[in-house]
């Protein structure tokens, strides 16, 4: 056991640190209410990401970085994005001193997303400190906490939701980097995290900006969001709508419970403005005049039960070892023959021939071998819009077992 280092050696640290935390919630405060929530969140990220790069950089570090970024980029969205933006939020109608004791509420969350995920039980006196500090910051937030709009027509109670949603989402980040990023140089995570953070809401939050300057509809079709694997996608478009003026008057989201709850339903969803709902309301009308209404009426019903959320948990579970099963099929059977990502959800591969030692290239050529082998997939060609590339394909791995799956990645072997 290493000695523990003198108290002189760490206390100014120590100080200086807590300096600078403290500093930062006044800095999202004055922030939230110059810019608003995400503009100030980002701006928070970013001079971060600024300061700490070119100290990884000339540590040598970069290349650490670049063969973990996708990891990193994850603990960046949960560490660093949405608590930033839940914070700078609740700071419009909150005082930093409240936002301070319920973000520490963070060692209290981390305790308890390491026991049910890491197995890292708490005993005795964690057990009871779990407890009191629950008990204090609830105690301290209870009579702060109103849903009913103050003068600003903001409420202190959604500002309340959202520190704890902070909390958790800094718990889920020090389980997964405890998990998958140990050993890895903590200046490597804390920089990409930030990268991370400003890139994935920079980038978004720029095509909401884009529309609204340019008055562009933005159709932001999400079938497959809630179909993830192990990471949970960035938030959507719509998500970070309120946080860009005149955004949403030029957003339309759409997403199927044909896909998360059962194909046979052909429920969906619009949100969009309430003229171009109107015409698309018109347009359904002359397609087939409206949704079966049994079908509505059950996935109503099926809401109302509150079973989604079990539901999309154990097909994120079935569909994320059929993903697996096919991608080990596919290098197994295929090799160098075929290129594709591993897919982080959904229900299809995306890949493409490589043609490599003269080995077919064309996906419609293939298909029809395919069909004499008697395994069918579906042509990349079909979605582009213009100058498709021929040599991909869509692979489905949602509706077939894992015997299947690999006696039909065998037979994809055989019309090669």
């Amino acid at each position: 056991m290493k000695p523990a280092r003198p108290t002189r050696s760490w206390l100014g640290q120590f100080i200086a640190l807590a300096a600078i935390w403290g500093s930062s919630f006044m800095f999202m405060r004055i922030g939230a209410h110059e810019f608003g929530a995400l503009p100030a969140a980002g701006l928070r990220v970013t001079i971060a990401a600024l300061f700490l790069l070119p100290l990884l950089l000339a540590r040598g570090l970069g290349p650490q970085l670049a063969q973990h970024w996708k990891k990193v980029l994850f603990v960046g969205v949960f560490n660093s994005a949405i608590p930033f933006v839940c914070f700078t939020f609740a700071l419009l109608s909150i005082s930093t001193g409240l936002s301070a004791i319920l973000n520490a509420g963070v060692p209290l969350f981390g305790a308890l997303v390491a026991w049910v995920w890491l197995k890292d039980r708490p005993h005795g006196l964690r057990v009871l400190g779990l407890l009191i500090g629950f008990a204090g910051v609830a105690l301290l937030a209870w009579d702060k906490a109103s849903f009913k709009p103050d003068a600003s027509g903001l409420s202190s109670g959604w500002a309340v939701l959202a520190c704890l949603l902070a909390c958790l989402c800094y718990a889920l980040a020090a389980s997964y980097t405890k998990r998958y990023l140990g050993g890895l140089p903590a200046l490597v995570t804390a920089t990409g995290s930030q990268l991370g953070a400003t890139l994935s809401l920079a980038r978004r939050k720029r095509i909401l900006e884009i529309a609204a300057r340019t008055q562009t509809v933005v159709v932001e079709d999400d079938p497959y969001g809630e179909l993830y694997f192990d990471q949970p996608p960035p938030p959507s478009l719509l998500a970070l709508s309120d946080g860009v003026p005149g955004s949403r008057d030029w957003l339309v989201h759409c997403g199927s419970f044909s896909k998360i709850l059962s194909p046979g339903l052909r429920v969906g969803w619009m949100i969009a403005p309430a003229e171009l709902l109107a015409k698309a309301t018109m347009c359904k009308q002359f397609s087939d005049a409206h949704t079966s209404n049994l079908s509505q009426a059950i996935a109503a019903h099926y809401l109302t039960l509150d079973r989604l959320g079990g539901a999309l948990a154990a097909v994120r579970k079935t569909y994320a070892e059929r993903a697996n099963v096919m991608a080990a099929s596919l290098r197994r059977e295929l090799g160098d023959a075929i290129a594709f990502n591993q897919p982080q959800g959904g229900m299809f591969f995306w890949a493409r021939l490589t043609g490599t030692n003269g080995q077919i290239s064309s996906a419609p050529d293939f298909a029809k071998r395919a069909i004499d082998k008697g395994v069918a997939f579906v042509p990349g060609a079909p979605f582009y819009a213009h100058d498709p590339d021929l040599s991909t394909l869509r692979l489905s791995f949602a509706t077939v077992g894992l015997e299947k799956i690999e006696e039909g990645i065998g037979r994809l072997r055989q019309a090669l």
